[in-house]
């Protein structure tokens, strides 16, 4: 119990969960942005190996 008290009297924690905070949600270049265009990249590719499946097909 000591210790946990510890741990939430220490500046440096504090800042490091705000900053882990901000970076994974309010941030320009977030987390939660790159898992989204990293999902709309694999959806792109995904498309165009469809696109290149079917003009294959066509010739």
């Amino acid at each position: 119990m000591i210790v946990i008290k510890r741990i939430f009297k220490n500046k440096y924690f504090w800042m490091s969960f705000f900053f882990f905070i901000w970076i994974s949600f309010f941030d320009k270049n977030s987390l939660l942005m790159h898992y989204k265009l990293k999902k709309n990249i694999e959806k792109m590719n995904h498309n165009i190996e469809n696109i290149k499946k079917k003009n294959f097909k066509k010739k």
